[in-house]
Formats: C-alpha cells, sequence, structure tokens
C-alpha cells in the first residue's frame, strides 16, 4: 500500500523538484509580463482658460465642441494681436493646422461686436479648409493701453457650406508683450 502511495505521488525529492519548477515558470512569466507592460502617461484632456480680464496671454473656445488652445512651434507666436485703426487677431493652433483669426474695421471701444456685419472679416482655418463667419458676436470687456479681453462665438461656413460652430470663446491678451 505505501509502495502503490509513493508511485502515484512520487518522492518527497521529486514533489520539492516539481514545486520548485512550477515555482520558476511562474516567476519567469510574471517577470516576463512585468516588462512587456508599457505605463502610457495619461494625459489631461485640455481645458478652456478662464474668462479674466488681467493680460493673462490666454485664448481659448471650442471648435465643433472640441477644445482649442493656441499654441505654435517656436519662434512663432501663437496669438498675434495688432491695433491700429482696425483690430487684427490671429490664434494658430500648428499641430492640427487650424487657426481663427478676426480683423474689425474702425475698432475703437469696449462692447459687441455683429459678426455678421460684411466689413469685419472673422475666419476659422483648418488644416485642409477655410470657413468664413457668417454670424456671431465678439465682445470686448477690456481694452486699455496694456490689455485686450472679451468673449465671442459664431459660426463659419466653407464653401461646401460645411458648418463649423465657434462658441465659449475668451482672450485676455497683454498688448505690451
Amino acid at each position: 500500500m505505501k509502495y502503490s502511495f509513493l508511485l502515484l505521488t512520487g518522492t518527497k525529492g521529486n514533489m520539492l523538484m516539481k514545486i520548485s519548477i512550477y515555482g520558476l515558470f511562474i516567476s519567469f512569466l510574471l517577470l516576463l509580463f512585468s516588462f512587456s507592460c508599457k505605463k502610457t502617461k495619461i494625459e489631461e484632456a485640455p481645458t478652456l482658460p478662464k474668462v479674466t480680464q488681467t493680460g493673462a496671454g490666454t485664448f481659448g473656445c471650442l471648435v465643433n465642441s472640441k477644445v482649442f488652445i493656441p499654441k505654435a512651434n517656436f519662434p512663432t507666436r501663437s496669438i498675434r494681436t495688432s491695433i491700429q485703426n482696425d483690430l487684427s487677431m490671429l490664434a494658430t493652433k500648428s499641430s492640427g493646422g487650424e487657426a481663427i483669426s478676426f480683423l474689425i474695421n474702425n475698432f475703437s471701444k469696449i462692447g459687441e461686436y455683429d459678426l455678421s456685419t460684411p466689413e469685419y472679416k472673422v475666419f476659422y482655418y483648418s488644416a485642409q479648409e477655410t470657413f468664413k463667419c457668417t454670424e456671431g458676436v465678439l465682445n470686448i470687456t477690456r481694452y486699455d493701453s496694456n490689455i485686450l479681453s472679451g468673449t465671442f462665438f459664431f459660426t463659419a461656413r466653407d464653401t461646401s457650406n460645411k458648418v463649423v460652430k465657434i462658441e465659449s470663446g475668451r482672450f485676455d491678451i497683454n498688448l505690451l508683450n
């Protein structure tokens, strides 16, 4: 009886050897899987900057519900603003070939500007298409020698009548930089 028991289970030495071989095999698999797992860095989704009037150097909006934050490669600036008699503002996002531009003729004061007015030129540029503003509002909330701040929204169409909606736009530009 003792003999058949040893045949079924093996000797004590063989059992330890089997346990240590299985342990080595499992350890090897764990080690292999730990090296094969790539840790991916989880990036937070970009969010719009806060609406401010401090010259924070910010610009952002939603383009068809996706966040648009200008960012250009050095030495190009991502936000360019010029005020002579007209307000000219260009925000570029070099990674997607996107840009938003405003040209407000005879700009002079704080207040709302109806962007459907023909003498105002407002565009959204994608990598492949140009969209011209058909309706919207630019609201200048602060304008002095140092700071230009405001909010905006508009709808734009390309030549095939494809629509882009620009919403929740805001900017806070330091004019001295």
